[in-house]
């Protein structure tokens, strides 16, 4: 009796997996857990990274917004959140309402805690701050349309660790240009 050529297409599919495709198998399935576990031990809490890389993303967009539409950006730095605003014939306005899922003004979870560092670019005697004249809506940090910015560094941090411990950092240079540090003082893995 002939065997057609789809019977033996059914039994070679009937016969199921050798010994070694499961092997095979096997070993990516633990190295796959295995980065995974490293991973979690490594990093901890993921939320803090997640944190930091949602900053870095928005201010990147501020960035080219500020840009693209020839106007002059902030940003308002809080230890709890952080908002964006846009000078408007003279004053600096909210920028990003309930509807803009971007730049809407941002609360950190309970735990995270936001600190800066600025550097100062005029003598301490002629900055604006506190009650004199300085605005609500004033930012901490400038996002320009030429592609420049306050140059800072911003770091996310558990809110019972001490600052550095643990910690995400973003680094804003003069230029715009971001840079996203983690706990180890290397990017993102």
């Amino acid at each position: 009796m002939r065997r057609s050529a789809t019977s033996t297409l059914i039994e070679r599919r009937c016969r199921g997996f050798t010994l070694i495709e499961l092997l095979v198998v096997l070993v990516l399935i633990a190295i796959i857990t295995s980065l995974a576990v490293t991973r979690l031990s490594l990093g901890g809490d993921p939320r803090l990274e997640r944190e930091a890389q949602r900053l870095v993303a928005v201010l990147d967009m501020a960035m080219e917004t500020a840009i693209i539409q020839s106007r002059e950006f902030g940003l308002v730095l809080e230890e709890d959140g952080y908002a964006f605003v846009r000078l408007e014939a003279g004053e600096w306005q909210p920028y990003g309402g309930e509807g803009d899922r971007i730049f809407r003004p941002h609360r950190l979870p309970d735990d995270v805690r936001l600190d800066w560092e600025r550097e100062e670019r005029q003598p301490r005697g002629e900055r604006r701050g506190g009650d004199n004249g300085r605005q609500s809506n004033a930012p901490t940090l400038l996002l320009l349309s030429s592609g420049e910015s306050s140059p800072a560094e911003l770091e996310l941090h558990w809110q019972d660790s001490r600052a550095g411990e643990g910690s995400w950092r973003v680094q804003l240079n003069s230029l715009g240009r971001l840079r996203l540090l983690g706990p180890n003082g290397d990017g993102p893995p």
